[in-house]
């Protein structure tokens, strides 16, 4: 789905429902060391001036950061490929020489 889909699917449903928001997770969950920040992991810092980025939350329990060269949290993850009814891409395999199959 394009992004501009879910921002109109959005905008329906708060319009019916009031903001859409997963509120069954425990608070304590969540990663509010940096909940509200945008971690720039992307070239140049485009993203940076959208309003996403600076100014109280909706929520208007914080407010919103932008993190230039963010430090990732955790180690190098090993997914599984998805399973196959999912259409997901499997990983290109690599060969003993170094070079993918």
């Amino acid at each position: 789905m394009h992004q501009n889909q879910w921002i109109a699917a959005l905008k329906e449903l708060e319009e019916e429902h009031g903001t859409t928001v997963p509120s069954s997770v425990p608070k304590e969950w969540e990663a509010t060391d940096f909940s509200y920040d945008l971690l720039n992991f992307s070239e140049g810092e485009e993203s940076k001036e959208g309003s996403w980025t600076s100014g109280k939350t909706p929520d208007g329990e914080g407010e919103f950061g932008y993190v230039k060269e963010p430090q990732s949290y955790g180690g190098k993850q090993e997914l599984k490929p998805a399973p196959s009814y999912m259409h997901g891409t499997p990983p290109k395999k690599k060969e003993k020489s170094g070079n993918f199959k």
